[in-house]
Order: C-alpha cells, then sequence, then structure tokens
C-alpha cells in the first residue's frame, strides 16, 4: 500500500511522516530526494544554465519570487524526483511486499501516478504561517511559497482523507491515528 502524504508548506505533513515513521511505515521524502538531485554535479550544471548559481537558497529566492522560473526548475527537477521516488518504491516492496509506504511531498504530482491513496493534511493559513514564522521564515517568503502551491480546492479535490491539524501536537498525533485506525492497519505490516 502507498500513501501520497500532501498539503501546503506548514500545515505538518512532515510531522505525520514521522508517525506514520513510527508505527512502522517506510517514508520516502520528496524534500530530501530533490536536495540529493540539486548537490548532484550532473545537475549543477543545469542549474547554472538557467539560474546562474547552483546555490539551493538563491534559487529557492529567486523562483518563489517568479513563478515563471519556478516553473522552470520543476520542469527540470520533476521528473527526477518521479523516476527517484518511484525507484525507492519499487526497492521497498522487492524486499518488503506488504510494507506501508508513505511519500511525503507538498505537490501531488510527484506521487500522483504511484499511489493507492492520497491523504491531505490541512491547517488554516493563520496557523501555517504563525508554524512557519517560528521555524524562522520570513512572512514575504512564506506567502511566495503559499502562493505557489495548489488551492485548499485543488488539495481537497484529490483526497481519499483529509487530516485536520489546528490543535497541538497530540490532538494532531490522534487525528492521524484515529484515521489510520478506521482505514485499516490489516491492510499492512504496521505497529499501533
Amino acid at each position: 500500500m502507498i500513501i501520497g502524504l500532501t498539503g501546503p508548506v506548514g500545515s505538518g505533513k512532515t510531522e505525520a511522516a514521522k508517525i506514520f515513521k513510527k508505527i512502522g511505515a517506510y517514508i520516502i521524502e520528496a524534500d530530501l530526494v530533490g536536495h540529493k538531485i540539486l548537490a548532484d554535479p550532473l545537475f549543477e550544471k543545469k542549474l547554472l544554465d538557467e539560474f546562474k548559481t547552483a546555490n539551493r537558497k538563491k534559487i529557492s529566492d529567486i523562483v518563489f519570487a517568479d513563478l515563471k522560473r519556478l516553473k522552470k526548475l520543476n520542469l527540470l527537477l520533476h521528473p527526477n524526483i518521479i523516476e527517484r521516488i518511484q525507484y525507492a518504491v519499487e526497492s521497498v516492496h522487492k524486499k518488503e511486499k506488504n510494507r506501508l509506504i508513505v511519500i511525503d511531498a507538498a505537490l501531488p504530482c510527484l506521487f500522483e501516478k504511484l499511489v493507492d491513496e492520497v491523504w491531505v493534511v490541512w491547517a488554516s493559513k493563520k496557523n501555517r504561517v504563525k508554524r512557519l514564522l517560528k521555524r524562522g521564515f520570513k512572512k514575504k517568503k512564506i506567502l511566495q511559497i503559499m502562493k505557489s502551491q495548489p488551492s485548499k480546492k485543488d488539495y481537497i479535490k484529490i483526497a481519499d482523507k483529509i487530516i485536520i491539524n489546528e490543535g497541538d501536537f497530540n490532538q494532531f498525533k490522534s487525528e492521524i491515528l484515529g484515521v489510520f485506525r478506521c482505514w485499516g492497519k490489516s491492510k499492512f505490516n504496521a505497529k499501533i
């Protein structure tokens, strides 16, 4: 079973993935896959050609200030991310056919053809901004990132399950485990 875990920046996707990991799921983080690709010397040349830098932070500043540039980066990066995620899924299934795999990705296009279900983690814009400010993001950057992501309607349209993250961590964990129990842990090997 493969779950695509998605939602906007600051919604709690990564925290949800950590909870899934504790109950036995294999986690694939699309962001980490992307970071590895960006650090690859073969990919650096493409970045230098397009953005005149291979520095991740500088590229982030460039692309979130100009959505056309973000689209160009995504065209370069996404096929590679999808290919590596697919390889990771196949590798896990060769070893453990019934292992739950959770793909953590802000953009559903990175996993949509690979997953059995899409679970969306959602939180209000106010709570997401507050969380991201605590993590050291600048408000301008937060709003630029949010503008580049799918709308609430888009996330809801693709969701098989929606996990609301408006309270504290214990409430969030209970929400995830509740959804998980209703869904049925018997579909794979999990420790709840």
